[in-house]
């Protein structure tokens, strides 16, 4: 798994910098943390902060899992004094978006799980334990409940997003199962591309799919046409031909497009 971990916490803060090291030094025993562009699930601390707001926007439009963590940032008093400060009202609502949007949030406190409980469904809320403060809950503990909980978040986002394509494919109502799944496969690779990468298996995946699926190829090409998927489809075939050994009698876009 890899994890990218972003921090947004004041050098003066007597606790959650700590924390957040912690965190990290913790989670790298058993994953990699911030060592890859192409994280498999993002994790964002910190509240009440612009860059907050911009980090976890970029990467639910990039349609990577976010999982949020205000640091105590949340708590009932918090807010009060944050909606009574003058010019705040576009700052409480980005902090509520940040909240709402994110794929899942995780509390470290019992009040602040509270608070945001108001924000948005409970299912997608998350109470852990704060390890700097709570000498009963190691932090080899919390990074397994966390890593647990990211995984959970992954697998739900994946759920969701085939969910969305094949909704999509269903409703072209096209009678050839086997174009069907192709494309399922390629909107999937296309989601991927999105995302900034696409993993070297799927690929494989979609060249053995090739191989072995008889089909109407003048019907998928003009449904791949329809969609405006042609060109990457052509890109997919060449990276296919290069990483997987896909041979030009099994491509079904003519290399001359």
């Amino acid at each position: 798994m890899n994890i990218t971990i972003i921090s947004f916490v004041s050098s003066k803060d007597p606790i959650y910098p700590l924390f957040v090291s912690t965190i990290i030094h913790s989670l790298s025993n058993e994953a990699k943390v911030n060592t890859d562009d192409h994280p498999d699930v993002v994790h964002i601390l910190g509240a009440w902060n612009p860059k907050v707001f911009k980090k976890l926007k970029h990467y639910v439009a990039l349609k990577i899992p976010v999982v949020y963590s205000p640091l105590s940032g949340i708590t009932p008093w918090m807010i009060a004094a944050k909606r009574r400060k003058i010019g705040s009202l576009l700052q409480f609502y980005q902090q509520k978006q940040a909240v709402r949007k994110a794929n899942s949030v995780v509390a470290f406190s019992r009040s602040e799980a509270k608070a945001m409980a108001k924000w948005r469904k409970k299912e997608n809320l998350c109470e852990l334990r704060n390890s700097i403060i709570t000498h009963r809950y190691p932090s080899s503990t919390l990074a397994a409940e966390l890593l647990a909980h990211y995984q959970q978040v992954i697998a739900s986002h994946d759920r969701h997003i085939r969910l969305q394509i094949e909704d999509q494919v269903q409703k072209l109502k096209i009678e050839d199962e086997n174009i069907n799944i192709l494309l399922q496969k390629i909107l999937y690779l296309k989601y991927q591309q999105h995302r900034g990468y696409i993993p070297i298996p799927l690929l494989q995946d979609l060249t053995q799919n090739l191989i072995e699926r008889e089909m109407d190829e003048d019907s998928f090409i003009q449904t791949i046409k329809d969609l405006k998927l042609l060109k990457f489809v052509s890109f997919l075939q060449n990276k296919m031909a290069q990483e997987c050994g896909l041979t030009e009698g099994y491509m079904p876009v003519p290399l001359k497009e």
